[in-house]
């Protein structure tokens, strides 16, 4: 008896594991399984919008919405508090919603390659955000706000017209890698000094003439871009020094 019962928890068990590994592909399909709805794929379905319905999917963990033509959000969205990756990347968002609130457990966000003109307020509010990408937006500051996504792991700010680093970037202490190239940048603050974790950063194709000697500090540092910039030689030496032995650093394409 105890065998068989080890054998129905088992199996039971498997099931469950089984169900939350699949990807639903269609929208309709999901909405008649509600509860066993774990992974929704729609990309590449030229969708130009969500249904507010999607907010029923209370057990989402992981929605792609990627190369679309969608514009907003519905406000059943944010009903969705189990959701932990989002994918809106190659979509036509302008803006984002002000109330993300409800995604209480979203640790991926995915907006790159979209039509934003500023950083989305909504953001500063998904405190357990551990990686952002925002890549290829219009973006030229980031908000003081910002500073809340204190759990960032990954944040990807290239090619989005950023003007300057803030000096709040030294509180994203839990950074790993940071890719800010192809902007606007010609300063980079001293606060950057203070990203112990970090492994990997892209500087390239700004506007930097030197970098702080506060990047003595990042003993983990792997990587470094810095191609494409306005470096002297004198410079490039002085880096070289600074930066950890094992460090790779770019100064060429």
């Amino acid at each position: 008896m105890k065998k068989y019962l080890l054998f129905i928890l088992i199996l039971s068990q498997n099931l469950i594991f089984s169900q939350k590994d699949e990807v639903y592909k269609s929208l309709n399909k999901a909405l008649e399984n509600k509860d066993l709805v774990y992974k929704l794929d729609l990309s590449k379905q030229n969708l130009s919008n969500i249904p507010k319905s999607i907010g029923t999917l209370k057990n989402l963990v992981d929605l792609n919405l990627s190369r679309n033509e969608i514009t907003t959000l519905p406000k059943g969205i944010n009903n969705l508090r189990n959701l932990e990756k989002l994918n809106l990347s190659f979509n036509h968002f302008k803006s984002i919603p002000d109330k993300l609130d409800g995604l209480i457990n979203l640790k991926e966000l995915n907006l790159n390659s979209n039509y934003l003109t500023e950083f989305p307020y909504a953001i500063t509010k998904l405190y357990e955000l551990k990686s952002l990408d925002l890549n290829y937006n219009k973006i030229s500051e980031l908000p003081n706000d910002t500073k809340n996504l204190r759990k960032l792991e990954y944040l990807y700010l290239s090619n989005v017209q950023l003007q300057n680093i803030p000096e709040f970037i030294g509180e994203f202490t839990n950074l790993w890698n940071l890719f800010i190239g192809g902007n606007q940048i010609s300063k980079v603050p001293e606060s950057i000094g203070k990203l112990s974790k970090l492994r990997t950063i892209y500087l390239n194709d700004n506007k930097i003439k030197e970098l702080p000697e506060s990047i003595q500090n990042l003993k983990n540092l792997k990587k470094i871009l810095l191609y494409n910039n306005l470096i002297n030689d004198n410079n490039k030496l002085k880096i070289k020094k600074l930066l950890p032995n094992d460090c790779k650093v770019k100064f060429n394409y």
